[in-house]
């Protein structure tokens, strides 16, 4: 976790005068354990394909 400070710019319909500086907290964004796996290619050897046609 990072902490860090921004002076906003002064353009905006939602502009705050009285906001001098706005602190930021950068993290890590964690994985999905139960997300899908990239698909990994498998390079068979041509004499199984042969034998998969059969």
């Amino acid at each position: 976790m990072v902490l860090t400070s921004d002076t906003p710019s002064q353009q905006g319909v939602a502009f705050n005068s009285r906001a001098n500086q706005r602190v930021i907290q950068i993290v890590e964004v964690q994985k999905d354990p139960t997300g899908l796996q990239n698909p990994k290619l498998r390079k068979f050897p041509r004499d199984h394909l042969l034998l998969l046609r059969l």
